[in-house]
């Protein structure tokens, strides 16, 4: 079973997220405001009403920002049981991890603790 993440053991271990780890920089900071423009853009473009924001179709093509675009691939499924666990609860938690790592997918415990 795994081990209860509540216990103060768990303190600075890998794993734990700081601020610093979910801030993003200023070059982060301008890609995401290129892909909101695009996006607003985007919008106007097939539902504005107006003439001018029609005409912003053609453009958009040439202005798609490009940023590590994932190939096209099957995903493998790995269709789950439904499990009578309370989930609100850590104990719940762990039961659901554990079911679907041991029971349902057959991964080594050993597999799972790296």
């Amino acid at each position: 079973m795994l081990r209860d993440p509540s216990t103060p053991a768990r303190l600075g271990q890998k794993g734990i997220l700081s601020w610093n780890d979910i801030l993003i920089g200023p070059e982060e900071a301008k890609i995401m405001d290129d892909i909101f423009v695009y996006h607003l853009v985007s919008i106007l473009a097939e539902y504005g009403e107006q003439a001018h924001f029609r005409t912003m179709r053609s453009q958009l093509d040439q202005k798609l920002p490009q940023l590590h675009r994932i190939k096209l691939h099957q995903s493998k499924v790995y269709p789950l049981a439904a499990m009578p666990q309370n989930e609100a609860s850590l104990r719940g938690n762990r039961q659901v991890i554990d079911s679907i790592a041991h029971t349902q997918l057959g991964i080594p415990e050993d597999e799972v603790r790296k």
